[in-house]
């Protein structure tokens, strides 16, 4: 599966050479350019997974919140399976490790008066979600 992450700009970065020939960024090492006024704090870091996150910490916001996007959509369908990358976005609804039953995760978000979302595009696939 390929992951997207949020473009940062600016950047003296060192890259690691993993074993496949690829070419990685180290986290630690990512600098993101933001306006001199801008009161907020960002984090970047790559998880165990590989995902690649921006965290934006915002001191006057209100609510909390993530998205994810997947660079997997509608275009990457097989012929003989359309509307499979739409039925996969359903499917992580289903449930998790975490939130075993279906809708699990939604009602978590409720009861902190949450919600999430997702969909489906021709690209790629985007989950978010938000907590007030």
């Amino acid at each position: 599966m390929r992951v997207a992450s949020l473009v940062i700009t600016g950047a003296s970065a060192r890259f690691l050479r993993l074993s496949d020939g690829k070419l990685e960024q180290e986290a630690s090492t990512v600098n993101i350019r933001k306006p001199q006024l801008d009161l907020r704090t960002y984090e970047y870091a790559v998880l165990d997974n590989g995902i690649k996150v921006v965290t934006v910490a915002d001191p006057t916001a209100t609510s909390v919140g993530f998205g994810c996007a997947v660079t997997a959509g509608s275009y990457d369908d097989p012929r003989d399976v359309p509307g499979l990358a739409h039925f996969l976005e359903h499917m992580v609804f289903l449930g998790s490790k975490k939130y075993p039953t279906d809708g699990g995760f939604d009602k978590y978000l409720a009861m902190h008066d949450g919600s999430s979302n997702a969909y489906t595009d021709k690209e790629k696939t985007v989950y978010y979600n938000g907590v007030n």
